[in-house]
């Protein structure tokens, strides 16, 4: 038995994060506006028989629980700040289900810097550890704060290792969502969306994302989460407020790509594929034989566009005949309101080019994080 949901508008489907794996928390659910064509697809397996048996009765027909799959789509916008304090989007919710992590994070522009920080390494603060480096654009670091300790404009900091150094000009602060494969730190939330009147909610969904971005559009992140269905309890969904809350195109992108001259080649498109692996486990000691729904080691991927014209005499790629890794980031949006994706150890696997109307077009196709460093990939807002 099974049967697919498709939505053909607009959908709401409201989504909560789990305290204990499994169940429905029953509060603070996050309306998320789902773009167009988001869809429930919910799958049941019927109980094997191949005997005939009096004693089974009309049991014969009985399946076990059924699983939800809900691929969801959704506009990646910030939605800027309260009293100072970053507000947190609604799309973070099903992120963090994606085996992800929420953190607090600076974005500390530096002057006078001496010496050379490296990413990954501690940073501090009159021998006070304040955050671990996650990124590093010029003179500007993108940190994971650690502790209670407040940086504030002047500060000198430190790096750990590196023994570099640097005066504080600027302090942003903002959050850091990046993956985890600790199950401990894994998230799982419960979602809940209307049909025909009637509140339909699974648990323990857990899943993956794609992230997108392309000029003239509207940045994406669609999500395909798995989960489990629960009975009903309720007939109708809150009415759900979506005013003042405004997308941010893609545009104005600042991108980074390791030493890659980017001011040569035109930059059109990226995708990055989280690449989570989802299993569903089973455990016959509950009533549904249904355990949960866990996610095992996946390699993200990543999806490149450029483009230059075919007088042009760079070759911006020609030195990839020779696997080269680099860090990947772009960041796009207006004051209070930025969105950084970043990707670390890229490397190019193909290259497939197109020419058309005097325009080169290449493809790229890549792999990140083969070394193993952590974050393999991770999303800031400011």
């Amino acid at each position: 038995m099974a049967y697919e949901i498709k939505f053909t508008k607009r959908a709401v489907v409201e989504a909560a994060l789990e305290a204990t794996a499994g169940v429905n928390p029953n509060s603070g659910f996050t309306a998320i506006l789902a773009n167009v064509g988001a869809k429930v697809d919910k799958n049941s397996t019927p109980i094997d028989r191949n005997v005939l048996d009096r004693e089974f009765g009309a049991f014969g027909s009985a399946i076990t629980a059924s699983m939800f799959k809900e691929s969801i789509e959704v506009e990646m916008k910030a939605l800027g700040r309260e009293a100072g304090n970053i507000l947190v989007p609604e799309w973070t919710v099903p992120l963090q289900a994606c085996a992800t992590v929420k953190n607090d994070a600076y974005v500390l522009a530096l002057s006078g810097v001496t010496g050379t920080f490296e990413v990954g390494e501690e940073v501090s603060v009159t021998s006070t550890v304040v955050g671990v480096i996650i990124d590093i654009a010029g003179t500007t670091l993108y940190v994971r704060k650690v502790g209670l300790t407040t940086v504030t404009p002047s500060d000198v900091v430190d790096g750990e290792s590196s023994s570099a150094s640097g005066t504080v000009s600027t302090v942003t602060t903002g959050l850091l969502f990046e993956p985890t494969s600790d199950e401990s730190l894994m998230k799982s939330m419960t979602a809940r969306f209307n049909q025909d009147g009637i509140l339909k909610i699974s648990t323990y969904m857990r899943g993956t994302a794609v992230i997108t971005g392309a000029a003239k559009a509207l940045p994406k992140i669609a999500f395909d989460l798995t989960g489990i269905y629960n009975a009903p309890t309720d007939t109708a969904m809150p009415d759900v407020t979506t005013s003042g809350v405004k997308p941010i195109p893609f545009q104005n992108v600042t991108l980074t790509w390791g030493d890659l001259d980017v001011s040569k080649i035109m930059f059109s498109e990226f995708s990055l594929d989280l690449g989570n692996v989802v299993v569903e486990s089973e455990d016959s000691k509950k009533a549904n034989s249904i355990g949960g729904v866990f996610i095992t080691d996946g390699l993200p991927k990543l999806k490149l566009i450029f483009s230059q014209s075919t007088l042009a005499e760079y070759n911006p790629f020609a030195e990839h005949e020779t696997p080269v890794e680099r860090d990947f980031a772009v960041t796009y949006g207006v004051t209070d309101k930025f969105i950084r994706v970043g990707a670390r150890k890229v490397q190019i696997t193909t290259i497939a080019e197109q020419e058309k109307n005097n325009i080169n077009f290449y493809t790229l196709d890549c792999t990140c994080n083969k070394g193993g460093l952590t974050p393999k990939w991770y999303i800031a807002i400011y």
